[in-house]
């Protein structure tokens, strides 16, 4: 219901696809899920996305990326697997068993130049 409503806001609201999502843990299910409802994406970015078995229609989506930490604990409590096997570009934070939260930690994106690192803006 969440991804029907998502699609149904993005046509309503902006009128078109979205070119840049970023989204975090579940919200990157949702996300994945409302391709199937006729949302399209330019960049959608995974943020700690856990890999379930969902509905997707990946020609809706031009680019996926995906952070995580090695061994979310929060996904393993979960019992959900830890990355895609296909149509995603796997990224991940050089930690092990650290915060589900720090795929999208500001000071992180920063002094680890992920933008550039994820080809989200040109190396400067």
């Amino acid at each position: 219901m969440a991804a029907e409503r998502l699609a149904g806001w993005v046509d309503e609201v902006i009128g078109h696809g979205l070119n840049a999502v970023f989204a975090h843990s579940y919200g990157g299910v949702i996300t994945l899920n409302a391709t199937t409802h006729g949302l399209t994406i330019n960049d959608l970015i995974l943020l700690s996305v856990p890999a379930e078995d969902t509905r997707v229609e990946w020609r809706n989506i031009d680019r996926v990326l995906s952070l995580r930490i090695h061994m979310d604990i929060v996904l393993l409590a979960a019992r959900r697997r830890q990355h895609f096997t296909e149509n995603v570009e796997e990224n991940y934070i050089p930690q092990w068993f650290w915060s589900h939260s720090d795929s999208h930690d500001a000071e992180l994106w920063r002094k680890d130049k992920y933008p550039q690192a994820l080809g989200l803006i040109p190396d400067i």
